[in-house]
């Protein structure tokens, strides 16, 4: 079985990873929708970026947070064309409550 190699499509410059991480003082979608939106505005003006400088953004919550997902927030400020995701993050006993990142 032959391989081919991976093709560029397009140029890309310099890509950073950034991580970031908050807490939200209830479970509700008003309090994860506001905690989202700082964090991530936060972190766009921190590192003078702009929406075409994001390529993906990955989040991680506890398990205590279910009302709904920070990239239904993230959307909400304008990354609906960006790529979201939020995998499952695993139970630590010494891990705090209330907390994701991203």
């Amino acid at each position: 079985m032959t391989q081919s190699p991976l093709r560029c499509l397009h140029e890309i410059g310099t890509i950073t990873g950034l991580r970031g991480a908050t807490t939200c003082d209830e479970d509700t979608p008003a309090a994860i929708e506001d905690a989202t939106q700082e964090l991530l505005r936060a972190m766009m003006d921190r590192n003078e970026l702009a929406h075409d400088d994001v390529v993906s953004v990955i989040f991680t919550t506890t398990r205590d947070l279910t009302s709904t997902f920070p990239a239904t927030a993230a959307r909400g400020i304008g990354f609906g064309d960006i790529p979201c995701s939020a995998p499952a993050r695993l139970t630590c006993p010494d891990r705090c409550r209330g907390a994701y990142e991203s």
